[in-house]
């Protein structure tokens, strides 16, 4: 999902629901630096 929708999206949550999607994107962030590869193939198959 591209950024911009996310941020678009941002907009209609609840603070308690933006806090819960900024970590998992830190989440997300953190996993993608642990296994860049897994990821990546992921992405592009």
């Amino acid at each position: 999902m591209p950024s911009v929708m996310l941020k678009a999206l941002l907009v209609f949550l609840t603070p308690y629901e933006k806090q819960v999607v900024i970590a998992f994107l830190i989440t997300s962030e953190i996993f993608l630096l642990l296994h860049p590869t897994k990821i990546h193939s992921y992405q592009y198959e």
